[in-house]
Formats: structure tokens, sequence, C-alpha cells
């Protein structure tokens, strides 16, 4: 097995995704590329930023 050359994607759980979203946006340069309700469960969703041209 060789050694990771990456990271594919993180999940991180938050009881405020507004300032989840602010932090890697304007505090880490991320950009935000998708924002979706999370179906069957209330006030949930699934927010997908976006860190560099890969």
């Amino acid at each position: 097995m060789g050694l990771p050359n990456g990271i594919h994607h993180l999940a991180i759980c938050t009881k405020d995704i507004k300032k989840q979203i602010e932090f890697f946006t304007q505090v880490c340069g991320m950009e935000l590329v998708a924002l979706y309700w999370m179906h069957g469960v209330k006030n949930t969703f699934h927010g997908f930023v976006k860190l560099g041209d890969s």
C-alpha cells in the first residue's frame, strides 16, 4: 500500500452550518459549491466547499 497523496472529502457535523460556511469560505478561502437540504431530516443540510483545482 502506498502513502496517501490527497484528501477526497471530510464530513463535519455542526449545529450552525451558516457559521461553518462563513469560516471555510472567509477564513480558509474555500468556495461554496453546493448547499442541499438533507431529505427527510428537518433543519439539516449538506454543504459542499471546494479547496483548490482538483
